[in-house]
């Protein structure tokens, strides 16, 4: 079978709980809470890749594990219908597994393919934006968006590359406000990564990433 097509599979079986779960969230929610979350709040969320994509960059085996520090503020005014937040995240925990394959570092002999490697790195992530919909509700799903970059400790994927990567994702969720000061959030992010064409290569890495928060009103 096609890894594309077995990376589709798993998307689908792994997501059917998560929507699931979103839609009972939705469907008990609609009548609690009359007013819209506080208008800035600051939080920690983490989560990691579950497949690879392939829409921007090749196809690979890369995963991605991300932990990071949010602020989040109202830019707009909650209206009946939504609400604009805008989005900052420090990444204090960036973790790309690199497959093996293609791949040389300035410890590979020559003509061997080197293993699999682990790469750390720390990000910012200072332009995002989120979209709320039905923001007076206690259950909100949302569609957001950001970039930013990364710097790893080592050269990504392999000495042809750089250590300064930039970062792109869209995705959507869910965030449910169990009481007025808290906010817990579920999400999903098609989530690229790549050095902009700056090094002599240029492979990028595409994943499929699910992650979860918690914010507090400050």
């Amino acid at each position: 079978m096609p890894v594309r097509l077995r990376s589709l599979r798993f998307c689908a079986n792994f997501f059917r709980p998560v929507w699931l779960l979103l839609v009972v969230l939705l469907f008990t929610g609609r009548a609690a809470y009359a007013q819209p979350a506080a208008p800035q709040q600051v939080g920690v969320w983490g989560g990691a890749s579950v497949a690879s994509g392939g829409l921007i960059a090749p196809s690979t085996t890369s995963r991605l594990s991300l932990g990071a520090v949010r602020y989040q503020r109202r830019l707009l005014p909650a209206f009946t219908s939504a609400a604009l937040l805008y989005t900052l995240d420090a990444l204090p925990w960036v973790v790309l597994h690199i497959p093996g394959r293609n791949f040389t570092t300035p410890r590979t002999p020559p003509g061997r393919v080197p293993p699999a490697r682990r790469v750390r790195g720390v990000g910012l992530v200072p332009a995002g934006l989120q979209l709320n919909l039905r923001p007076r509700r206690a259950v909100q799903p949302f569609i957001s968006g950001s970039v930013g970059f990364v710097y790893f400790f080592e050269v990504v994927p392999d000495t042809k590359g750089l250590q300064m990567n930039f970062s792109a994702d869209l995705g959507a969720g869910v965030a449910w406000h169990p009481t007025r000061p808290w906010t817990l959030q579920l999400g999903y992010r098609y989530h690229h990564l790549s050095n902009g064409f700056r090094g002599v290569i240029n492979p990028g890495f595409d994943v499929h990433f699910l992650y979860a928060g918690v914010l507090v009103a400050l």
